[in-house]
């Protein structure tokens, strides 16, 4: 969702450079750590619900969570290796990523609902491509172009951008309409009604999903997830029926397994970039055709709105004819096909606890195995024999992005009230781990910033993770901090 999407860069890549409903507990003041000279720093409630086991008892204090890794981006850029034509189409794309949508015109189409006017405004932290940025570019998207929304309060300036749904329908809510947007005259089109709705605690929310590396993942075979889930680390004293852990359940499409979203309900990228500009940016594709809101008063551009190949050339043109004349959908996908994975580093400075070293790190990775959060964080993937990407060096190519990609049952403390697929109200994707390093906001809704949070949240009623939470609280206060230090290493 808004967090679905990416692409764009010909004048140069860097120019893009909980609300939890009821039964909520205060667990601590978290420190913030935010990039430098981007904000003030900040300090941000933690909340969990209190059946998540955010109050179980720990054999040892905590370590405290390094927070937010400083110094440049780790990700951002695109896989090492490209062809001369395929660079000129990623570059291409992300510039084209990094362009807002309007009414009419180019890049057209627009609303009438919408919780963005581009993809690069929630996926953009550390780096086009990223996740929620703070401060949060939902607030000032209320009014854009003179748009007379009401923010809702579950969309705060230092909180995670978000996309609500309604439990209830199961249906995706989009923050706002174009009503009162200049080129917007006559649209009457109300918000949803967000107060009614959080009355009767009937709203989830989910946070955009990094894009990193996605076109690795795309890569890889059904097979090699299959089997990369039931091969154990070597020296492990655990199996994945000892931790309660249910193998072999994954969402599938007609292609076999699907990696992408937090319920891992899409297969592939290009299906990613079109369900994206539908959901969050109301736009109407070859896909979509269709707006989901079919106001005449309020529908401003030929429908479908984006499509390709394209009758005339994009402007500003760039090296790559083909880019140049393919849907903004089509151009996304390549953005997001050919970005490179978050790089780890072996040390680095917190100003939380100091200096990590490559010995704390590397004593948290053990431990991060040991107790067994790789039994679902599974550490590499590897792609197929037959890549789409010139380089010979991405074909059955190993890659790192500590996750499983299957579907587990997160308990009651993480429930969103969903279902997509197979996953039900309590499953979720397991979430990739690489770029833990340079990320705000974690778990499906965004609602905490803390790593110690996030691994209590895991435990709660019919959680799989419940007994590798408790390997973890049983570890030394020094194993514990490791661990935290290892995951802002990533």
């Amino acid at each position: 969702m808004n967090r679905f999407s990416a692409i764009l860069g010909l004048l140069a890549i860097a120019a893009l450079s909980a609300l939890i409903g009821a039964r909520a507990q205060v667990i601590d003041w978290v420190p913030f750590e935010p990039a430098p000279s981007e904000f003030p720093r900040e300090a941000f409630r933690t909340i969990v619900p209190q059946s998540c086991g955010g109050t179980a008892a720990r054999a040892n204090p905590p370590g405290q969570d390094p927070g937010v890794r400083a110094g440049a981006a780790s990700a951002g850029g695109f896989l090492p290796g490209l062809s001369a034509n395929e660079l000129a189409i990623a570059n291409t794309a992300a510039f084209w990523y990094s362009q807002p949508w309007t009414l009419t015109g180019q890049v057209g189409g627009l609303g009438p609902r919408y919780a963005t006017n581009g993809c690069f405004e929630c996926h953009a932290y550390p780096a086009p491509g990223g996740s929620s940025p703070i401060p949060n570019t939902e607030v000032a998207l209320a009014n854009l172009n003179g748009a007379t929304n009401t923010v809702p309060s579950f969309i705060t300036s230092n909180g995670p951008t978000r996309i609500p749904y309604q439990i209830s329908t199961g249906s995706i809510l989009k923050l706002y309409t174009v009503k009162g947007m200049t080129g917007a005259e006559g649209c009457t089109l109300a918000q949803p009604d967000f107060p009614a709705l959080l009355t009767n605690n009937d709203l989830s929310y989910h946070i955009p999903v990094p894009l990193f590396g996605l076109g690795l993942v795309e890569a890889t075979p059904s097979a090699n997830f299959i089997a990369a889930q039931t091969t154990l680390p070597g020296g492990v004293s655990w199996t994945l029926a000892s931790l309660g852990i249910t193998s072999g359940r994954f969402n599938h499409s007609v292609d076999g397994i699907s990696t992408l979203g937090w319920k891992g309900g899409v297969s592939s990228i290009k299906g990613f970039s079109d369900l994206a500009l539908s959901v969050d940016l109301g736009v109407s594709s070859v896909t979509y055709p269709r707006k989901d809101d079919e106001v005449a008063s309020c529908i401003f551009n030929p429908v479908p709105d984006d499509f390709g190949p394209r009758l005339t050339r994009l402007s500003p043109n760039s090296a790559s004819v083909s880019a140049d004349y393919s849907s903004q959908s089509d151009l996304y996908s390549a953005f997001i096909k050919y970005l490179a994975p978050p790089a780890a580093v072996t040390s680095y400075i917190s100003s939380v606890v100091g200096a990590v070293t490559t010995a704390s790190i590397a004593n948290g990775r053990a431990r991060f195995i040991s107790d067994g959060c790789v039994a679902c964080h599974t550490q590499d993937q590897t792609t197929g024999a037959n890549v789409a990407i010139a380089s010979p060096t991405y074909k059955s190519y190993t890659y790192t992005p500590w996750s499983d990609y299957a579907l587990h049952n997160m308990g009651t403390g993480l429930r969103d009230g969903l279902s997509f697929g197979a996953a039900g109200p309590q499953d979720f994707r397991t979430s990739a781990l690489w770029g833990t390093g340079q990320r705000y906001f974690f778990l499906h809704d965004g609602r905490t910033q803390d790593l110690n949070a996030v691994i209590q949240a895991h435990k709660s009623t019919g959680s799989e993770a419940s007994t590798t939470v408790d390997n973890f609280n049983a570890d030394s206060t020094g194993n514990q901090q490791d661990i935290l230090n290892f995951l802002r290493s990533l």
